[in-house]
């Protein structure tokens, strides 16, 4: 039988697994923790012995991520990009049916990545002459605080859409879209799109690209939005105490609801 068990880890099967537990997480909870860029996963990796002993060389730990694209002719291709990929430790020999002591990890989320995509911390385990075996503790990718704290004002100012449009790129730039909601709101507005530099700063006030896109009623107004002439750009301030206050969700401070009626006075009467 022991040859055949080595034969089973050389092709998966019967080989030496890993668990990935995630601290202050919820394990009955199937979309896992809520977390955002820059946050630091903290927790431990739990290794089982398989039906043979085998050596570990080394033992990784990752954020992964996941999603799908479509090409032109409608097919979908999984695409799957590991992160902030640290080495926890080096060779382990484990005994079949033997459990190691738990290994501790860190490992931090990095800016930039999209919401919308599938996320989890993953394990790996590298054993020479046989298949790696691998685990993974799925999270939510979520809005920075101060961001959430924007949507949960704009919701008081005004009637749009609950999902807002996200945008990133590689530098960390994060960009908030709402659009309107209501009919009479989609009469005065294509959308507001709020662009932070710096969407993790700490810092009293944080520094916002402001872009009002107002919803196009002649021909005139038509003829400026294909030259991007229409679109109103402002560099703004929002308190970030105010922004914190609103995400935690306690009473929205008037000092922000005023600012952002201010902001988008003259579009939402």
């Amino acid at each position: 039988m022991g040859l055949l068990n080595k034969l089973g880890a050389a092709v998966g099967i019967g080989g030496a697994a890993v668990e990935v537990r995630v601290a202050g997480s919820d394990e009955d909870d199937p979309w896992g923790a809520e977390l955002t860029w820059g946050d630091t996963v903290r927790g431990t990796l739990h290794v089982h012995g398989g039906k043979t002993d085998q050596a570990i060389k080394e033992v990784k730990v990752f954020v992964r991520e996941r999603y799908e694209t479509r090409d032109s002719d409608g097919d979908t291709e999984t695409v799957e990009r590991q992160h902030s990929t640290a080495v926890v430790a080096r060779g382990l020999p484990v005994a079949a049916g033997q459990s190691l002591e738990p290994i501790p990890f860190e490992v931090t989320v990095p800016r930039g990545l999209a919401l919308g995509h599938h996320y989890s911390v993953g394990a790996q385990l590298a054993i020479p002459g046989a298949a790696d075996g691998r685990g993974d503790a799925p999270f939510q990718m979520v809005l920075p605080a101060p961001q959430r704290g924007l949507l949960a004002a704009l919701g008081k100012v005004a009637e749009f859409q609950p999902t807002p449009v996200i945008s990133t790129d590689s530098k960390g730039r994060l960009g908030v879209t709402v659009l309107p909601e209501s009919a009479a709101l989609k009469k005065k507005l294509d959308g507001v799109t709020f662009s932070f530099a710096d969407p993790l700063l700490v810092a009293d006030d944080l520094p916002v690209d402001l872009e009002i896109n107002p919803q196009e009623n002649s021909l005139a107004d038509h003829f400026k939005a294909l030259l991007r002439k229409d679109l109103i750009r402002s560099k703004i301030t929002l308190s970030r105490a105010d922004l914190l206050a609103a995400a935690e969700g306690r009473d929205v401070p008037e000092s922000l609801l005023s600012t952002l009626r201010s902001l988008l006075d003259g579009h939402l009467a």
